[in-house]
């Protein structure tokens, strides 16, 4: 099976789904806190380039939380603090912990070499992008493993990178008409 049609199954499948829903997540969390911070350490200047950080990303946050729970993992009804909300917190407060350090670093790096506030904007986001990419899949196997995914809805990782994304048994008839044989396609 070629890789755009192996790819095409694999977006179909419940796994596929709920993975680029969190890159969605990811996307839309990450534009607000990139945003604020921009706005307020690039443009306003309003204090120095940590504590906007920590601003930005803790306006980001709450609506990543909500997002993650209901569209990508399906969760309705009642929030469990123990299991959900402070595990939630304590992740996007290590996330926040990197972030910091690596926005510190850089925001130290260009007072002592005197870069222009242009120039150190920037930097502080690709720091703070940076930091979170780091810790993006290590979130994804956390909220999938212990925050949100029940056991019924978990991801498969072995399923996603076997020849059968769609989870199919040998002699199983796909939608398109085609049949699993051994784990691969066949005719």
């Amino acid at each position: 099976m070629d890789r755009a049609r192996f790819f095409l199954r694999w977006v179909a499948s419940p796994d596929g789904r709920k993975v680029l829903r969190y890159g969605a997540v990811s996307m839309i969390s990450t534009s607000i806190s990139q945003s604020a911070l921009f706005v307020s350490y690039g443009l306003l200047a309003l204090t120095g380039a940590v504590w906007c950080n920590v601003v930005a990303n803790s306006l980001a946050a709450a609506p990543a939380y909500f997002l993650h729970r209901r569209w990508v993992w399906g969760k309705v009804g009642r929030h469990d603090l123990l299991r959900e909300i402070v595990p939630f917190w304590v992740l996007a407060g290590a996330g926040m912990a990197l972030s910091i350090v690596t926005v510190g670093m850089v925001s130290h790096l260009g007072r002592v070499h005197e870069w222009p506030h242009d120039l150190a904007s920037v930097a502080v986001n690709g720091a703070n992008l940076a930091a979170f990419a780091g810790v993006w899949v290590a979130k994804l196997l956390a909220y999938d493993r212990v925050l949100f995914g029940t056991r019924d809805s978990r991801i498969s990782f072995r399923r996603m990178l076997s020849a059968d994304p769609q989870g199919q048994r040998p002699g199983a008839v796909l939608a398109d008409g085609e049949r699993v044989v051994d784990g691969s396609l066949g005719a």
